[in-house]
C-alpha cells in the first residue's frame, strides 16, 4: 500500500512538471514472482521509476525498453523469465523461478493521464477504482479508461460507439474486485482491467503511548490511521506525523465525531474499562468490520462482552481479544508487531488487500 501513494505522489509530480512518463503493468504472472497480475510502476523518460514490479532485477532493463516505448509512443509488451537458465540473463541470480508478462503504455498527451489521475484520487479518497488499458496490437492500444466505485468514468482514447461496452466491462470488473485481461466480443481487442483498492483505514481508540508504535507501524504500510481518545492531554502528545486524523472527543460521540462505516479495523484500547465498554458498544451496532481488537487477557474481553449484554452476539465472531498473533512479545513494540501482523493476515484473509 505505501508503494502505491509513492507512485502517485510522484505521478502528481511528474504530470505538474509536464513530464512523459510510461505505466508499466504487469499482466500476467506464473510460479513465484515479487509482484502480480495488476501490480504496476511509473517510469520516466530519464530511467527514473517508482514503484517495484520485482525484486529490482528487472526495473532496469524496464527503464530501457520504457524510453524507446515513451520516444515511439506505441504501447509494447515484456516477458520475463527468471527461473532456471534463463535467471542468469539479468545477472542478478535472482533464482524466483517465475514469469511476469509486463505492458507497457506511454504517457504524452496531457489528456492522457486523466484517467489515471482520477485512479489516483479514488485511492486517496478511500474509494476502489478500475483502470482499463488498451493493448498493443488493437487499433485502440492507446486506450486507457477508468471508474470508481460511485459510478464515474473518465475516457481517453475510447470510440464514442464502444464507450457503453467499456463502462459495463468496467462495472463488472470493479464488482469481481480484481485485475484481469477481459475478452469481450463487442471490443476490438482484450482490455486489461486494473483493480485498485484504497489503503485500509484504521481506527485506534485509545491514544496511550503504546499506540504510538502500533500506529507507526500501519503507517509504514501506508495505511490511513485515525487515533481517537477522550483524553485530550493524550490526544495532544500523540505524535501527530503518526496518524491521518487526531480526534478528542468523549467515547459516548464515537459514532457521531468518526464515519465508522469508512473504518474496516478497529482497536479498542484505552486501557480504561468502562470507556472500552463504551467504545464497544458503538462498534457493536455495526456489521461491516473485518477486524475488531481488544487489548488484555480472555477474562478482560469476556468482561468488556458481558457488559454490552445482547449487542455482544453481533460482534463476537469477528473480535481478535487478546488482539494480535502470539510472537510472545512483552514490549510495546513488539505488541505493536503482533497486532499490526493479527490484522494484515486477517484483511489477507477476506481479501481486503
Amino acid at each position: 500500500m505505501l508503494h502505491k501513494n509513492r507512485v502517485f505522489d510522484r505521478l502528481r509530480t511528474w504530470h505538474d512538471q509536464g513530464e512523459g512518463m510510461v505505466l508499466a503493468t504487469v499482466t500476467d504472472t506464473e510460479g513465484s514472482t515479487y509482484s502480480k497480475a495488476g501490480d504496476f510502476i511509473l517510469i520516466a523518460a530519464n530511467g527514473d521509476y517508482q514503484g517495484l514490479v520485482s525484486g529490482g532485477c528487472v526495473e532496469g532493463d524496464l527503464a530501457t525498453r520504457a524510453a524507446q516505448a515513451l520516444a515511439s509512443r506505441t504501447p509494447a509488451v515484456v516477458d520475463y523469465d527468471l527461473g532456471g537458465e534463463h535467471d542468469a540473463l539479468w545477472g542478478m541470480g535472482a533464482g524466483c523461478d517465475g514469469r511476469l508478462q509486463v505492458l507497457l503504455t506511454p504517457l504524452y498527451d496531457p489528456a492522457q493521464y486523466a484517467p489515471l489521475l482520477a485512479v489516483a484520487d479514488a485511492y486517496r479518497n478511500g474509494i476502489s477504482a478500475v483502470l482499463g488499458l488498451g493493448a498493443p496490437t488493437s487499433s485502440q492500444a492507446d486506450l486507457m479508461t477508468s471508474a470508481s466505485a460511485e459510478g464515474h468514468f473518465v475516457h481517453y482514447g475510447v470510440a464514442s460507439e464502444t464507450q457503453t461496452t467499456v463502462e459495463r466491462v468496467l462495472g463488472e470488473q470493479w464488482l469481481a474486485g480484481r485485475s484481469a485481461e477481459v475478452v469481450d466480443n463487442a471490443l476490438q481487442a482484450p482490455l486489461f482491467v486494473i483493480h485498485v483498492r484504497p489503503a485500509p483505514r484504521v481506527l485506534l481508540c485509545g491514544a496511550a503511548p503504546d499506540a504510538e508504535p502500533l500506529a507507526r507501524l500501519l503507517g509504514d504500510l501506508g495505511w490511513h490511521v485515525t487515533v481517537y481518545d477522550h483524553r485530550p492531554a493524550y490526544i495532544d502528545a500523540f505524535d501527530a506525523g503518526l496518524a491521518a486524523e487526531r480526534i478528542a472527543a468523549p467515547a459516548a460521540a464515537l459514532a457521531q465525531r468518526v464515519a465508522l462505516g469508512h473504518y474496516p479495523v478497529v482497536v479498542v484500547m484505552s486501557h480504561h474499562l468502562d470507556t472500552d465498554t463504551t467504545y464497544l458498544r458503538a462498534l457493536a451496532r455495526h456489521s461491516h468490520w473485518h477486524y475488531v481488537g481488544l487489548l488484555g487477557p480472555v477474562h478482560r474481553r469476556e468482561r468488556l462482552l458481558n457488559a454490552i449484554g445482547d449487542q455482544a452476539d453481533a460482534i463476537r465472531p469477528i473480535i481478535d481479544g487478546p488482539a494480535g498473533l502470539p510472537l510472545g512479545a512483552k514490549e510495546p513494540a513488539g505488541i505493536a508487531l503482533s497486532i499490526a501482523a493479527g490484522i494484515h493476515a486477517r484483511l489477507a484473509e477476506r481479501g481486503a488487500l
